[in-house]
């Protein structure tokens, strides 16, 4: 069984639901009753939060790679980083990362179905993403 790692505690709600979503993923595809391994690294908000708002995205990455590499040494074999706003640099950073780091689209694929039990998963994003990532507002 691979060992998954976590950048978390940047939003510990998102952190929660990646490790929930990890799980119910997991269980799906194994039946065997087990829980997937797993490694959090919860990471200091606020000193990314500083490198954001002085939009050092160099240190950003120097950052995350950082506490990446934490999560190798712990025995990570693939990661994911359970916020948004870190994906502002998530190609250089997965450049440089000593594991394979998976993109949130791709953990959870989209899912399509006719049944009207199962909802649509949204991504949401800060301000930062939004700004940077060209997107225009759509007015209603």
């Amino acid at each position: 069984m691979k060992t998954a790692g976590i950048i978390g505690g940047i939003g510990p709600e998102s952190t929660m639901e990646y490790y929930r979503l990890i799980i119910a993923d997991y269980r799906e595809r194994q039946k065997d009753g087990n829980y997937p391994s797993m490694i959090i690294n919860s990471v200091n908000l606020i000193e990314l939060v500083a490198l954001v708002t002085a939009n050092d995205l160099s240190g950003m990455t120097d950052y995350l790679v950082n506490e990446i590499e934490k999560l190798a040494r712990a025995g990570a074999d693939f990661g994911v980083i359970a916020a948004n706003t870190p994906h502002l640099v998530f190609d250089s950073v997965n450049e440089r990362s000593p594991i394979p780091l998976i993109r949130p689209g791709r953990l959870f694929p989209r899912r399509t179905s006719n049944n009207p039990t199962q909802r649509r998963r949204a991504i949401l994003h800060s301000r930062e993403i939004y700004e940077r990532s060209g997107q225009r507002r759509h007015s209603a």
